[in-house]
């Protein structure tokens, strides 16, 4: 991560940091919900970047997402965020199998 890019991260002010925090738990439902920026990359004022998100569901089950988050800025102040997460389903088998699942019927005998 670039210097500028931690630069517009840790000039969320605590209460710009808190909301992000209950909105990330209200909307992943995970209690305790930890994020990590495996990268990023600045465009002008857009700030792209790659998060894995973990913690423990209600039910106690795990919680895992990745994805990306897109940022626009204005100065040092975050003026918009979009979400691009998933869960990520490990049981899934690999590619191949991903792909076959994607353009084969449901149908199909």
């Amino acid at each position: 991560m670039t210097g500028q890019n931690l630069a517009i991260l840790d000039a969320l002010e605590d209460s710009q940091a808190e909301q992000l925090q209950w909105n990330s738990k209200a909307q992943f439902a995970a209690t305790d919900l930890a994020g990590e920026i495996l990268a990023s990359a600045t465009d002008g004022p857009v700030v792209w970047t790659e998060w894995e998100m973990r913690g423990t569901r209600p039910d106690g089950a795990p919680h895992l997402m990745r994805g990306v988050v897109v940022f626009t800025v204005d100065g040092d102040e975050i003026t918009a965020a979009r979400f691009y997460l998933e869960p990520v389903d490990d049981d899934s088998g690999d590619v191949d199998a991903a792909i076959e699942q994607i353009i084969t019927p449901e149908t199909r005998s």
